[in-house]
């Protein structure tokens, strides 16, 4: 408003201060036009755009790929770990009940003898 403090204060500065401010006012402007021209550069650059997204999806696959070797590896584990459980649950049976091994190894023998049995009788038939 014309006539108050404020009014006067802006018309009592000198010229050299209003050329100061200007000033300022320019470099903030040069620097903020910089700054969004960087900006839109970055966001025009459509190669460099998609080296930066080739090399995300590598970084991705490459993640994938540790993380698929290491439950691999996990299962590896796991399975050996019951395979040595099975040999040596296996392993007590077997020597605490021998009758046992003695009945499955004749089963055994005695599927064999049938198999060979049959096949022998298919071949005399042709």
């Amino acid at each position: 408003m014309p006539g108050t403090t404020e009014d006067r204060s802006e018309n009592t500065r000198n010229p050299e201060e209003i050329q100061r401010e200007i000033e300022h006012r320019r470099e903030d402007l040069a620097a903020n036009i910089s700054a969004l021209g960087d900006e839109v550069r970055g966001k025009l650059d459509v190669k460099q755009r998609a080296r930066d997204a080739m090399s995300r999806g590598k970084e991705r696959a490459r993640d994938a790929m540790s993380r698929g070797k290491d439950r691999a590896r996990d299962v590896m584990s796991r399975g050996r770990e019951r395979a040595r459980y099975g040999i040596d649950r296996g392993s007590v049976i077997a020597r605490t009940h021998p009758e046992v091994v003695g009945a499955v190894a004749g089963g055994l023998v005695a599927t064999g003898l049938v198999l060979l049995a049959r096949r022998r009788a298919r071949h005399r038939l042709h």
